[in-house]
């Protein structure tokens, strides 16, 4: 059951994501379920470390949180170089130094 936690918040993160991206949610509750993923262990055991602090970036962003987005973003681009298994990890090693330079 242990193994189940982290996907499912990432998976509630990622609706809330959308939700609030559409206006019909505050970024305060997809930031919520990323931090829970983020929370449940460290790279490499939490594969979805990485992906999880990606997207807590942007909602930082989205809350205008400017250093707390920068600072998320670096440290998904960290994990994602050191943890080649790290979901979505190529993507997001680009994604994350793109998004640090709009920012």
């Amino acid at each position: 059951m242990k193994g189940l936690v982290a996907p499912a918040y990432l998976a509630y993160g990622d609706i809330y994501f959308d939700e609030a991206t559409a206006g019909r949610a505050d970024w305060a509750v997809p930031l919520d379920a990323f931090d829970r993923v983020v929370n449940t262990g460290s790279p490499p055991a939490n594969r979805l470390w990485a992906y999880a602090q990606y997207k807590k970036g942007f909602a930082y962003w989205n809350l205008g949180q400017r250093s707390d987005a920068i600072a998320a973003l670096k440290a998904a681009r960290a994990a994602a170089k050191q943890h080649s298994d790290q979901v979505s990890g190529e993507e997001i090693v680009a994604d994350a130094r793109a998004a640090i330079d709009e920012i």
